[in-house]
């Protein structure tokens, strides 16, 4: 069975982070795990009014990556927090999920993503 949690263990994500030119005290972390085993993992960050989707690890699973990123979302959102701004560099997978549309990589409102959602409505 799928389940996606906030990381324990942050450090072992930072040469990602620093790659991506990301700070590493303000960087948060999910994972995916399948029967135990990590499979992929999410970073992003807040400055309080949005949260900033910055890097999600799907290892080629699109399922995973939309899995990922509303867990990233729903967090978001039980928050307080109502907008998102979606990777550049990750864009492409966005838009193949229904996410943006004509390169618009904001979210302006989660809690409106999500209600659109058949399966997060269940």
């Amino acid at each position: 069975m799928l389940e996606i949690k906030s990381a324990e263990d942050i450090s072992k994500y930072y040469e990602k982070m620093e790659q991506l030119g990301l700070d590493t005290y303000t960087t948060l972390a999910v994972e995916s795990f399948d029967k135990g085993t990590v499979n992929g993992y999410g970073l992003y960050h807040s400055d309080g009014k949005s949260v900033f989707l910055d890097y999600i690890e799907d290892k080629g699973d699109i399922l995973l990556f939309d899995g990922i990123a509303r867990t990233v979302l729903f967090k978001a959102m039980l928050s307080g927090i109502d907008t998102a701004v979606l990777s550049e560099n990750q864009l492409d997978k966005y838009k193949l999920l229904g996410f943006v549309q004509n390169n618009y990589k904001t979210i302006d409102s989660i809690e409106d993503f999500m209600s659109k959602c058949k399966s997060c409505k269940k």
